[in-house]
């Protein structure tokens, strides 16, 4: 199996690249931006957003998602842990949804 990859089915695996990739798409951030030293606003709600489903819903390790993009687990942990403050919006919450759904096709 691929380092960072989560089975969902017999059939399919979904792994953290492609997960980034869809909140990258959808939050228009670059993934080196999700690993680099960017402190913006918009680059800390996609890594706010790629942490609360990897780890809330995909169910990965908080040290893989660290990991992946190259942060401190303690880093992940906090973002778990603070208020979802923007991700209470209607509009983010079914991009959210969307995006789950894209990554858990039934």
């Amino acid at each position: 199996m691929a380092p960072f990859a989560l089975p969902c089915s017999a059939d399919q695996v979904i792994d953290l690249n492609h997960a980034a990739t869809l909140i990258c798409e959808a939050t228009g951030v670059q993934i080196v931006d999700l690993r680099g030293r960017s402190r913006a606003k918009d680059v800390a709600r996609a890594r706010k957003a790629l942490a609360i489903i990897a780890v809330d819903h995909l169910e990965f390790p908080v040290a893989d998602v660290a990991q992946f993009i190259q942060k401190r687990p303690g880093s992940v942990s906090r973002w778990l842990e603070t208020p979802r403050g923007s991700f209470d919006r209607p509009e983010l919450v079914s991009r959210t949804l969307s995006l789950m759904n894209d990554l858990n096709p039934t």
